[in-house]
């Protein structure tokens, strides 16, 4: 006969059993895990040992709070150099400009009174310069005569003229040279101006020094030199109706040197070719065209307007 079995009553604890129940539901219970504990940013992330108090904890966070603000000082004090040292710097770099420009404004100050004393030393020296050459330096005149006779030939007439440049300084003269020539002037007020302008122009031409002399004190430097006048030239200078050239003059140049210095000093000249009559000496005559003369007839004057200088 089969024995039906009631299910046991759960309100009722069952005997034996609560002891086993009670251990197994203990050991199925987990135990917390230690919640890592989070620092600042500025500090590295340190997990919290579960044996430290409370006032350990604070502790060490205090302590790195500290150190955080000793590493915060540091560095500003490490700022404060560095500013420290540019502004230093930057006082520096201006002291320096500052001794420089100092130092720049004496240095020209220096140099435009140096300039000025050699200014008033060279000044000095050019006059006196000046006042030797003028006490002792060489000065050449010139002298012109006709040496032969003038005389009108089929084209041209022939001139011979003979000029003596002298010495008459205290110092010699060096690299003496004598240019010249004879033109016929035309009948107009402008003659005498171009025997100047024909002046100027061989003084400022001077041939080469090849036959340059030396003149000592005294010394003459004599040229015979021969000029020609083409007819066309005189017919051009015939006055009006006459049978007279209105003018022929001689003009010329004496360049030389002192003592083979650079400045050249020059003597200018200029004469008109006359004619005079034995009976009437005092009384110049224009060159008749065709009529040949004498030397000793021949009369080389200084035009009304001296056409002369010397430097």
């Amino acid at each position: 006969m089969t024995k039906e079995h009631s299910p046991p009553d759960e309100s009722k604890p069952v005997q034996g059993a609560t002891q086993s129940e009670e251990w197994k539901d203990e050991k199925q219970t987990p135990i917390p895990t230690p919640l890592p504990v989070v620092q600042s940013d500025q500090s590295s992330a340190q997990e919290v040992d579960p044996t430290e108090t409370e006032e350990e904890t604070d502790r060490k966070q205090d302590e790195s709070i500290a150190m955080l603000a000793d590493q915060t000082k540091w560095i500003k004090k490490q700022a404060d150099w560095l500013r420290y040292q540019v502004i230093a710097s930057s006082v520096l770099g201006v002291a320096t400009m500052a001794v420089l420009i100092y130092h720049g404004v004496i240095f020209s100050k220096q140099q435009v009174a140096t300039d000025g004393q050699l200014r008033a030393a060279t000044d000095q020296l050019n006059l006196a310069r000046k006042q030797f050459e003028a006490m002792d330096r060489p000065w050449v005149s010139i002298k012109a005569v006709a040496y032969g006779p003038l005389e009108f030939g089929k084209d041209y007439a022939s001139l011979p003229i003979q000029l003596t440049a002298t010495n008459v300084g205290q110092s010699a003269a060096t690299y003496v040279t004598v240019n010249a020539e004879v033109f016929v002037g035309k009948h107009e007020a402008g003659a005498a101006k171009e025997a100047v302008e024909r002046r100027d122009k061989l003084c400022r031409t001077v041939d080469s020094r090849l036959f340059a002399k030396t003149l000592f004190p005294g010394d003459p430097y004599i040229l015979n030199m021969g000029f020609s006048l083409p007819n066309e030239a005189i017919e051009k200078g015939r006055m009006l109706q006459t049978d007279m050239v209105f003018a022929i003059f001689l003009v010329g140049c004496v360049d030389y040197t002192l003592g083979g210095q650079a400045t050249h000093h020059q003597t200018g000249f200029v004469y008109e070719v006359l004619s005079y009559d034995p009976e009437a000496p005092h009384y110049n005559r224009l060159i008749r065209i065709g009529e040949n003369l004498p030397s000793e007839r021949i009369r080389l004057s200084k035009p009304g307007l001296s056409g002369d200088f010397a430097n």
